[in-house]
């Protein structure tokens, strides 16, 4: 299956959207979430989302791949999610 520009813009963007939902989220969950990500991972969504780079300018600026950045990114998206849907989970009990 061949991934097009079109596709990857748009999971970017959708990514993109929920990481705007956490905005949300109670800060210090956030927080905390944050402090459990690889720093790979961290610092891909500090570039693309606080400083608004391109997946290829963090590529050339980490020395890695596009697809390796983009791995970084994702993982570390979902794993955002998951501590804090889990934060979440905690609280209502």
């Amino acid at each position: 299956m061949i991934t097009t520009e079109k596709s990857l813009k748009t999971k970017s963007d959708r990514l993109q959207e929920e990481l705007a939902s956490f905005i949300n989220a109670d800060k210090k969950a956030i927080c905390k979430a944050m402090s459990i990500l690889r720093e790979s991972d961290l610092t891909a969504i500090s570039l693309r989302h606080e400083q608004k780079k391109s997946f290829s300018e963090i590529a050339a600026l980490m020395r890695k791949s596009l697809s390796t950045v983009r791995t970084y990114h994702n993982r570390g998206i979902y794993q955002l999610e998951r501590e804090i849907a889990r934060t979440d989970k905690l609280r209502q009990v």
